[in-house]
């Protein structure tokens, strides 16, 4: 089993006091979806494709590392 987080970019503000949403006031910030229960198989294009529709992602990191 192997985790997956996913950051997508943010467009514009957003929540606040989420993961890396900084607390406090408006404002945009780094969203952060962390995803387990992952197939050690799952590959970071497959990750990219299936999350895509979030929007832009600038970032993808898989756990145990591919």
């Amino acid at each position: 089993m192997s985790n997956t987080t996913v950051v997508p970019s943010t467009a514009g503000p957003g929540p606040s006091g989420g993961p890396g949403g900084g607390g406090g006031g408006g404002g945009g910030g780094t969203e952060v979806i962390q995803v387990t229960n992952v197939s050690p198989s799952a590959s970071s294009e497959q990750m990219r494709t299936l999350f895509g529709f979030l929007g832009k992602i600038d970032e993808l990191r898989l756990f145990p590392p591919e």
